[in-house]
């Protein structure tokens, strides 16, 4: 590799983790979780679909749903089965939340070393109401974290326990 190939890698590096990193400040600065929060009743998780190299990772869908309800659950907060969710989100009128978690892990070659870049996402959608038109209801995200990051199976579950804590956080903040 040349001294041109491996300067725009030092730099597009450098510009990666720079933006990774700041993520989690622009998120938190206009974090009003307290009235979002306030008067939910319980939480259905849900796993987007997880691509064939993030599984060989170690990150397996179901797993991941089981050990976000666990955390949930130990935290006090009412966990909707498939069933539960599938009934009462039909009148966006029962105060629920959908936890949406969204993982995946690429593998890039750099200098002739794999290296792994995880891309990691947890929001809450909840049934909202266009301001113009009450009569329209929907899922929307009300919050969201996400980090993109250098790291494998081991640094993704251990921030996605850490994005959910932060749920779990303003959750009971907003729901002494």
């Amino acid at each position: 590799m040349n001294f041109c190939h491996k300067r725009r890698l030092v730099s597009g590096t450098f510009v990666f983790l720079f933006l990774s990193y700041l993520t989690p400040f622009v998120t938190m600065a206009v974090d009003n979780s307290r009235i979002m929060f306030q008067g939910l009743k319980s939480v259905y998780v849900q796993v987007n679909p997880i691509d064939f190299n993030t599984e060989q990772k170690g990150i397996v869908a179901g797993q991941l749903r089981e050990e976000t309800e666990r955390q949930l659950k130990k935290a006090g907060i009412e966990v909707l089965s498939d069933e539960e969710f599938n009934r009462f989100k039909m009148s966006l009128k029962y105060p629920l939340a959908c936890l949406v978690l969204s993982v995946s892990i690429n593998e890039i070659l750099a200098e002739g070393a794999a290296l792994d870049i995880s891309n990691i996402t947890v929001e809450v959608q909840q049934a909202v109401q266009l301001g113009r038109n009450a009569t329209i209801s929907m899922f929307a995200t009300t919050w969201e974290r996400n980090q993109i990051s250098f790291g494998g199976s081991a640094e993704v579950q251990g921030k996605i326990r850490a994005f959910v804590a932060e749920f779990i956080s303003a959750y009971t903040s907003a729901n002494p």
